[in-house]
């Protein structure tokens, strides 16, 4: 092997090295050293990848709760439109993220507020279809049902409201909301019997009182 300007013995050496360590493995070992080569760089590999990817998966989340907190204390007092784009801002750079679904949620409500009840339930759905968590999950489908009764799908929402009714995180909402729809509907002996059912299963429900009067008074 000619020397090439630049390189010392020992990298010229190298491998010529090398391959003299592949034939002895191969001799010895056969073609299984390779196998087990392979398994050991897996071995290694593998595990640090994984710690890796959690790494930026952490990280990105941390980043994504920090900037969640900022995105709330800005927009305070902006007007609606300027409050989405923010938002947007925001889901663009952290989709994905847990934050990002509380920015969902936040976006439903700016929506539902400006009476924008269609685009406040294609908010809700984008929810649905893509949290992981089924908290998100029901307080999305907690919030179509409301968007519903507002355009004036009222046998919709109700179905809907009823589905909801012994679910873990919007249980008592839904049976909340339903009382009150009932109660509009002029459906009282409903609405009475909803009203008192949240006064003897949620003691710490923050309309309770509210609830413990209407089940009196109906």
């Amino acid at each position: 092997m000619s020397k090439k300007k630049g390189m010392s013995k020992k990298e010229l050496r190298a491998p010529d090295e090398f391959q003299t360590i592949v034939l002895e493995l191969t001799e010895k070992y056969g073609q299984y050293w390779k196998l087990a080569l392979g398994i050991l760089i897996l071995i290694i590999v593998i595990p640090l990848a994984v710690t890796g990817y959690n790494y930026y998966e952490k990280n990105k989340e941390n980043k994504a709760a920090i900037g969640y907190t900022q995105l709330t204390n800005s927009i305070k007092s902006l007007p609606p439109a300027k409050k989405l784009s923010k938002i947007d801002k925001f889901l663009n750079n952290y989709s994905g993220t847990k934050a990002s679904f509380f920015a969902m949620l936040l976006k439903g409500k700016i929506l539902f507020d400006i009476k924008k009840f269609n685009d406040a339930i294609t908010v809700y759905n984008a929810v649905i279809s893509d949290s992981p968590k089924e908290e998100f999950k029901s307080l999305a489908k907690l919030n179509i049902a409301l968007c519903n009764e507002k355009t004036g799908k009222v046998e919709t929402a109700v179905n809907q409201l009823k589905n909801l009714t012994n679910n873990a995180t919007v249980g008592a909402d839904a049976t909340f909301y339903l009382a009150q729809l009932f109660e509009k509907e002029h459906k009282i002996i409903e609405a009475k019997n909803l009203y008192q059912e949240i006064t003897d299963k949620y003691k710490n429900y923050p309309y309770y009182k509210i609830c413990e009067i209407k089940a009196s008074s109906l």
